[in-house]
């Protein structure tokens, strides 16, 4: 099987085993729209993170406040 067929259609086409284990096997070939979407998961982390530090700095202060001791 030279050419096989996108893995959704497989079963469709009873294309059998051998192009199952074919399209599992074949190495993943990364797309622009599945880089940008790891770039922005990973921006969105960064951000999240980021801003959750901010948020500690003020809780800190908010508890020195109300418990001085």
């Amino acid at each position: 099987l030279q050419a096989s067929a996108p893995a959704p259609a497989l079963a469709v086409a009873e294309l059998g085993v051998p192009a199952r284990v074919d399209a599992l096997l074949r190495p993943f070939a990364a797309s622009s729209r599945s880089r940008l979407l790891v770039v922005s998961i990973w921006a969105v982390i960064v951000v999240a993170a980021f801003m959750a530090s901010y948020q500690l700095h003020h809780l800190a202060r908010l508890v020195v406040e109300l418990c001085p001791n």
